[in-house]
């Protein structure tokens, strides 16, 4: 299943493609997870992790203008 998953995820990434949800399913699919698939020797392909991150920053960034007083966030109130 791993071999399946290297082969289809180093296919999208040499056609410039990049496809998040069918890499998160071919994750799944493989029950191994991350540590399953660096072990497999899986580690230049993964970019799932990088999103993540960034994903991350983009809100502590975002905490940090409402922290700031750059950005009033609008609440309803009930």
């Amino acid at each position: 299943m791993l071999n399946k998953a290297r082969n289809m995820m180093e296919a999208d990434h040499e056609d410039g493609g990049y496809d998040r949800n069918k890499e998160l399913k071919l994750l799944d699919e493989t029950k191994a997870g991350v540590k399953g698939l660096v072990d497999a020797g899986l580690t230049k392909d993964i970019t799932i992790k990088y999103l993540d991150h960034v994903k991350k920053l983009a809100l502590t960034l975002l905490e940090i203008r409402i922290a700031f007083g750059v950005i009033r966030p609008r609440m309803q109130l009930p």
